[in-house]
Parts: C-alpha cells; structure tokens; sequence
C-alpha cells in the first residue's frame, strides 16, 4: 500500500502511522491511516543538509534523527528516507533499519534507493540470495560506482582437532564442477550421503554448517557441550558443536572428519580448508581438481617453484598467507577462496598507508559473522607474484578486526591456479 500525501492549508496527510514511531519498537510500519499535522515544524529546510553533514561525521544516530525530519519535508526522495535507513543500520538498530529499508521499496519500488534497500533487506535476513559464510556489501545510492562482497572468514576461537581418518578416498586426480553465485565457489557436497551444496572457501578454519541444515537433510542433530566457537569478520561470536561425519565432494570422501555445526546457519555451509588437507588443487575455468600429494603431477610443480609465476605462502593456522605488495608495500594477506572482494579492517589500512576519505564510498556487510560496516577506497596497485591489480577497488572494515586482511576473488578470479600443499606455493598459469 503505497503513502498519500494530501495538502490542506498548512496541513499535509501523511499514509504512516506515527511516521517512524514504530520502528524501534516493532521494526513494523503501519500503512493506512492519514496524520494531519499543523504544521512542519518536525522539519525545516536544513534538517536534511545536517543529517548528511552528520552522517559524514559518522554520527549516525543523530543522523537518524536528522534524516527522520528530513523525512516530512521531502516526501518524494527516495534517498533521503534511504539514507534514514542507512543510518538507523550503521547505528547497530538492525531492527528499525530493516523496517525502514522495506518502506523504501514500498514506496520507491522503481528507484535505485530501493534497489539498495532490497539488497540490505536480503544482507540482514541473512536469506541465501546472499550466500557463504561470505558478506554481501553495498553502497549507498549517491556514492556511484559498483559494489563488491567479501566473505566472511570463520577463525576458531577454541580449536578442536578436525584431522579425518585413514580411511579417506583420494584418487590421483578428481575434477569437479563449481558454479560462481556471487563471486564464491559453490560445490554439490555429501554430508553422510546426504547431498547438499557448499561454498569453497579456503577462508575459512573448519567445516561449517548449521542445525538447520542438519534438519532439512535428515541428520541427527549434536548433542552435548559445544566444542569451540567461531567467529566471522562482522566480530560475531558463535557457539559451536561439533560431529564427525563423511564428506564427499566428487570423488574425494574426508572420512570421520570433524564438522563444526552452529545454532542456525542461513548461509550455504562452509567447505573449509580442513577437507582439502593432505590434497593440492587448482582452479580453472569453472572447475576444481584435487590432486593426492606426492604425485608427479605435484613433484613437477614443485620443481618448479622458483618459476616467476610461482608465489610462496606460509600457513597461520588454517591460512594461507602470502606476502602482497600494496601500493609497493608488502602486507601479508590470506589467500581466501571464499572471499569476493579484498578487504581490510581499519588498523590494517593505517599500517598499509591506505587513507580512507571522510566522503568515501559506504560499505555494508553482513554474514556468518554478523554485521560489519566501512567504507570502499581505491588502491593504485596490488601484486603477488605475476598478478598485479590496478586501481582496484577495495573495502576497509571500520567496525571489525581481522587477524590478516583478505586477498579476495576480485583480485585473483580471472587468474588460473593450483596450490601446492607439500612445497607451499600457488602456481598462477
């Protein structure tokens, strides 16, 4: 039902009930009824220059309540009731800002505003058209310009053994499908012969699932104590079970290998780099190929690490760090199959030398991690190895911390690659 604006005198109808009042309380509007105000004096005609002047200052709740005013005076700009949403959002009212965002659509269902806010709808549902463990990230309407997601790395907090068995079938050479939905790797996948999907994410220090899942594929649920817990780049932290299963992607079976299984999980589970222990692999061209190590396929790679397309890595627990020259500066970053777009936290940005300016593009996220917000800032060059990425367009996280920052698939997807695990090295072909 749309809003009806019907002036009388000094007097405009107004279709909201109490306008916002609701938002907080209920994050539910109510559409349908005409308010009869006397006048405007809950708006002015500067409400709207200080709203974005606070929100520039990062000031977002006083920005809400700017914008909230602004709101009466300019009745059709789709933006200005966006940017009320976006600020209610970057000051952690997920509730109130979710409500808002769906009145922007419901009001300006054809406006670029409204586009932006069916996306953060879908980032705050957690709903699977914003896959992985990952984080969907967008931009506010007036800062122009694309947007890109980063995933969201799950870092064990309390760490359990995820080793498998001996019993695990690693055939010489495996070569499996993948598709790319929203820039991760998502892979067929058999929990206990149960077949379900999975995104591939390297990223990531454990297989991840939730409850949820266990459910719709008929597996019994964990019991007892939690086991660890997770945490994501938004700085959430999870309890976490875990449950020896069977995992099968193509023809590689991990026997008895340790899945970690959160409370609810709305994201498609997380393939982690404990099912690719024991086992090189390389992307290429839509598909993955896992290889036994030891091989003489790996042998030849290996012999040729000193190749200049052959970049070393080292691993930190679980990842994959490689040594990657920012604007001429080496910063070491995670090698992350399921991160879409590169990303830095703050502290990280500062030590790389990269400013962040006041009026930069805004970044919104959220994942397996919870919510993170920030902003997009060019980087003149980034190199590892033979690849080297210029102007590209990164995030800076202002609201969470990262053990390393992410070298994600806007830097390396167009690239073919195998990682060799007995010699430490990603070959780039």
């Amino acid at each position: 039902m749309g809003c009806k604006f019907q002036a009388i005198g000094n007097a405009v109808g107004l279709g909201v009930d109490s306008v916002i009042m609701g938002l907080k309380k209920s994050a539910i509007l109510l559409l349908g009824c005409s308010i009869f105000l006397s006048s405007f004096s809950a708006a002015r005609a500067g409400d709207y220059e200080d709203a974005m002047a606070q929100f520039k200052a990062r000031d977002y709740a006083g920005a809400a309540a700017s914008f909230r005013k602004a709101i009466f005076d300019r009745p059709g700009d789709g933006n200005c009731f966006y940017y009320y949403a976006l600020s209610l959002h970057y000051a952690h009212d997920l509730s109130g800002a979710k409500a808002a965002y769906q009145e922007v659509v419901q009001r300006y269902p054809n406006t670029e505003a409204a586009a932006r806010s069916r996306q953060a709808i879908a980032s705050l549902s957690g709903v699977a058209a914003v896959p992985s463990g990952g984080v969907r990230q967008q931009a506010a309407p007036s800062a122009g310009g694309g947007h890109s997601a980063a995933a969201n790395v799950v870092r064990t907090v309390a760490p359990s053994s995820a080793s498998s068995s001996s019993g695990d079938i690693i055939p010489p050479s495996s070569v499996v499908n993948f598709n790319m939905e929203n820039s991760h790797m998502v892979v067929d996948v058999a929990f206990n012969g149960r077949r379900t999907r999975a995104i591939f994410d390297t990223g990531a220090e454990m297989i991840l699932m939730g409850k949820n899942h266990l459910r719709d594929l008929g597996l019994p649920l964990p019991t007892g104590d939690t086991i660890a817990r997770s945490r994501g780049v938004g700085g959430k932290i999870e309890e976490v079970w875990g449950q020896r299963m069977d995992v099968t992607v193509g023809g590689v079976t991990r026997r008895n290998v340790m899945v970690h299984i959160q409370e609810q999980m709305d994201t498609l589970p997380l393939l982690g780099l404990p099912f690719v222990q024991g086992m090189n692999y390389a992307v290429d061209n839509g598909s993955l190929r896992f290889t036994a190590r030891n091989t003489s396929t790996t042998a030849s790679s290996a012999g040729r690490s000193s190749d200049y397309r052959t970049v070393p890595y080292v691993m930190q627990g679980r990842s994959m760090i490689v040594s990657v020259l920012v604007n001429g500066r080496p910063v070491n970053m995670c090698f992350d199959t399921g991160a879409s777009g590169t990303l830095f936290s703050k502290a990280q940005a500062d030590a790389a030398g990269i400013k962040v300016p006041d009026d930069a593009e805004v970044m919104i996220g959220s994942g397996v991690g919870g919510g993170s917000v920030g902003r997009y800032v060019m980087v003149n060059s980034l190199k590892l190895g033979p690849v080297e990425k210029r102007d590209i367009k990164i995030g800076v996280d202002l609201t969470s911390q990262l053990q390393n920052p992410l070298l994600g698939k806007d830097f390396w997807g167009d690239h073919r690659y195998a990682v060799d695990q007995d010699s430490h090295v990603i070959r780039f072909e």
